[in-house]
C-alpha cells in the first residue's frame, strides 16, 4: 500500500512537472523532459505568451511587435505639427494679428469671441504638444484624443467655410496665402487618422527596442515637417498658367 501511494504522488508530480496549466491551454514547462516538449508541439511554449501579450483588438490587427513603434512615430508627428502651429501664431505680433484676422475672415467667430477663441486654440496646441511629447501612456491617450477632437473641429469649420464659398486663406502653419480648399480637408483628416492609430498604439503594453524606437521618431519627425509644408508641396506640383 505504501509503494502504490508513493507511485500515485510520483505520478502526480511528474505531471505537475512537465505541464503547467494557463488560461490558454496546457503547455510544456521549461523544466519537461524533450519527449514531452516535442509531443506539445514546437509552437505551443509561444503561443500563450503571444495571447497574453494581446494589445486588444486595434493592436492585434496592426500586429503586436510594430505598434509601439506606431505610437512613437504618431506622438513625434503630431507633436511636430501642433508645435509648429502653436509657434506660428505666438512668435510675433504679425503672426498673432494673423491669425487672428483669418478667424475673422471665416465668419464663423463673433467678434467679441475672436481673441478668446484664438487663445483657446494655441493653448490646445500646446497642451497637445506637450502631452504627446510626454513619455507616459496615459498622457498618449489624452493627447492623441485631443488632438483628433481639435482636427475634426478644424475640419469642420473649413467645410462650412466652403460651402459658404468662403475662401479665407488658412493661417494653420504660419502666413500662408493659400486659399481654403478640399486639400485642407484632406490634409486634416490625415491627421485625423494618425490621431487614431496613435491612440491604437499608445494602448498596447511592452517594452521598446532603442534603435526601432529612435528610427520610428525620426520617421514621424519627418513627416511632420513635411505636413506642415503641405500646401508648399500640393503648390510644386500643381499646374502653372500659361
Amino acid at each position: 500500500m505504501i509503494a502504490s501511494t508513493a507511485a500515485r504522488c510520483a505520478s502526480r508530480n511528474v505531471n505537475r512537472d512537465c505541464f503547467s496549466l494557463s488560461p490558454t491551454g496546457p503547455h510544456p514547462s521549461p523544466t519537461s523532459p524533450p519527449h514531452r516538449r516535442l509531443a506539445a508541439g514546437p509552437d505551443s511554449s509561444r503561443a500563450p505568451a503571444l495571447r497574453l501579450r494581446g494589445c486588444g483588438g486595434w493592436a492585434r490587427w496592426i500586429g503586436w511587435p510594430t505598434v509601439h513603434y506606431l505610437d512613437v512615430a504618431c506622438r513625434l508627428l503630431l507633436a511636430a505639427v501642433f508645435v509648429t502651429a502653436a509657434w506660428t501664431k505666438v512668435s510675433g505680433k504679425a503672426g498673432w494679428a494673423a491669425f487672428v484676422g483669418s478667424l475673422r475672415q471665416l465668419d464663423q467667430v463673433p467678434g467679441p469671441l475672436l481673441r478668446p477663441a484664438a487663445f483657446a486654440v494655441v493653448a490646445t496646441e500646446i497642451v497637445v504638444a506637450v502631452l504627446l511629447l510626454v513619455p507616459v501612456r496615459v498622457a498618449g491617450w489624452i493627447g492623441f484624443a485631443l488632438a483628433g477632437c481639435l482636427l475634426l473641429s478644424f475640419t469642420l469649420v473649413i467645410g462650412r467655410a466652403l460651402s459658404r464659398g468662403n475662401r479665407a486663406p488658412c493661417r494653420c502653419f504660419g502666413a500662408s496665402s493659400t486659399p481654403l480648399g478640399p486639400i485642407h480637408i484632406v490634409r486634416n483628416l490625415i491627421l485625423v487618422c494618425v490621431a487614431v492609430l496613435g491612440l491604437a498604439g499608445a494602448s498596447a503594453p511592452g517594452a521598446f527596442e532603442v534603435p526601432y524606437a529612435l528610427l520610428a521618431g525620426v520617421a514621424g519627425l519627418v513627416a511632420g515637417i513635411l505636413i506642415t509644408a503641405f500646401e508648399d508641396l500640393v503648390a510644386l506640383f500643381r499646374p502653372t498658367a500659361r
